[in-house]
């Protein structure tokens, strides 16, 4: 780990027994209050607090951050200052149309417009409102994307859920640990007003005058859950997610009548480590930059820079339900080499001296690695790839410079598309689309934003721009 990222963590770490250390001290009323700690929750606080709201965060776990810290802290942007220095040319109605042709027509368009809309002012609200540097931002593509729009900071997820943490001490706002929220409560007039939590063994409960936010992630580490919405997605997946991301926001919102959509939408993640489900940050960084994707029989199979899910999909249909990720020295990663050396340690991932080494790590048939990599080489001096497309081909350059990387890899669940139904002012909607008043939602809790399947760096985004909405409207 360098020492920037262990720096980060630190931040993180002090900022959570800061936050714990006050809520002890702290009342359960508050104008706003905020259910999840991750980076839609912590979101919605910054923006509550700004609008001078009083606001108490609810986190079930003993650290802020949900999915968001462990994320690869991508968010998409069209038409940001980064596209334009490099040269790239982008709007908001191609990123808009790429979101509803990556989630297959199925994603409520006012949604998606309302989400990528902000891209560029929630781009500027990170470096602006929580004092990120933007010379270290950087710009990158990812799959089912016309154009790099990616923004990424230097130190991913840690980065976000630091300055994210740092801002909202600043502001005052109250983030009370180990502090698991069991049921909301409605008043009379079918407001809801009220949140039972679990503390510690105690029950606590919390009453917002003006809103409550829900921002409690999906349930993708919920078997049962997730075999209840859609069979396919059993106890043989792992998943990406943290282990305590287990759908209670959305069992809580339905019992006070809130609507929910798209729960059999679950997205598997391709580039995933093959024994934990983790991330598998070294394969799909370098899957990315120029690596090619091949099979056990050392063959190509699908277009590196295509969905998610068609890549997950196409690599279960493989031999052993395993897929390898082979690149050169060009385009290593030492940022990875953390991950990298683990997964080196279990055989995972290994380093070669030739194509032939490498492929016979994994018990590859060697010639016919060569083979591919040779004919993928020729692809790249024409520009043109007429087996799969490849959208980057003239952009990459050939993998011929040694020492090269083989790793290995696997899907794994990563994204619920399906939750809570919310309107472009991020109102939880009951039944009869109708608001429930004083309940708002923002991120994974929601359904209708991706459709069948969630492009890459629209999660955070999702997370940023509803979360900010949240926030200031349940402030209101």
């Amino acid at each position: 780990m360098n020492m920037k990222r262990f720096g980060v963590l630190v931040l993180v770490a002090v900022l959570v027994w800061t936050g714990a250390m006050g809520a002890a001290a702290s009342e359960t009323e508050a104008d706003v209050i905020v259910v999840g700690a991750g980076g839609a929750g912590l979101t919605a606080a910054i923006e509550a607090a700004l609008a001078d709201a009083d606001v108490i965060v609810l986190e079930k776990q003993a650290f802020a951050g949900g999915n968001t810290l462990i994320s690869g802290g991508i968010w998409n942007a069209a038409g940001t200052w980064l596209q334009e220095e490099a040269g790239y040319s982008d709007s908001v109605p191609l990123h808009v149309g790429d979101t509803i042709v990556g989630g297959d027509y199925a994603a409520e368009p006012q949604l998606v417009g309302t989400m990528v809309e902000h891209g560029v002012q929630m781009t500027d609200w990170f470096v602006d409102e929580l004092g990120y540097p933007r010379e270290d931002l950087g710009l990158t593509v990812l799959g089912g994307h016309s154009v790099p729009r990616g923004v990424h900071p230097e130190d991913a997820g840690a980065d976000i859920v630091s300055y994210l943490l740092e801002r909202t001490e600043e502001l005052g706002v109250d983030v009370h640990y180990h502090t698991e929220a069991v049921e909301l409560m409605a008043d009379g007039d079918g407001r809801v007003y009220q949140v039972r939590a679990d503390r510690e063994g105690e029950e606590v409960v919390y009453e917002a005058s003006n809103g409550i936010v829900l921002a409690t992630g999906g349930f993708g580490a919920n078997v049962e859950m997730r075999v209840e919405h859609n069979p396919e997605f059993d106890e043989d997946y792992l998943t990406t997610n943290q282990p305590y991301i287990t759908g209670e926001g959305i069992t809580m919102a339905q019992e006070v009548g809130a609507a929910v959509r798209d729960m059999e939408m679950i997205q598997a993640f391709p580039m995933c480590d093959p024994e934990t489900g983790d991330l598998n940050y070294p394969v799909s960084y370098a899957r990315n930059q120029g690596a090619i994707i091949v099979n056990q029989e050392g063959q190509r199979y699908v277009e590196e820079l295509e969905r998610r899910d068609v890549i997950a999909q196409g690599t279960l249909e493989q031999t052993g339900g395993i897929g390898y990720v082979f690149w050169d020295t060009d385009i290593a990663e030492d940022e990875l080499s953390a991950q990298a050396e683990d997964l080196m340690d279990r055989d995972l991932l290994h380093e070669a001296d030739s194509i032939e080494e490498a492929a016979e790590f994994f018990d590859i048939p060697a010639e016919e690695l060569v083979q591919t990599v040779a004919q993928y080489n020729e692809y790249v001096e024409q520009n043109e790839d007429p087996d799969f497309g490849r959208r980057d081909i003239d952009q990459v350059g050939a993998i011929d410079s040694a020492p090269f990387w083989i790793g290995a890899f696997a899907p794994s669940v990563h994204h619920t598309m399906g939750g809570v139904v919310i309107d472009s002012d991020a109102r939880v909607l009951d039944e009869n689309d109708e608001a429930i008043p004083g309940l708002f939602a923002a991120g994974e809790v929601t359904g209708g934003i991706h459709g069948t399947n969630r492009l890459g760096g629209n999660a955070l985004l999702d997370c940023f721009v509803f979360g900010y909405i949240a926030g200031q409207n349940a402030a209101e």
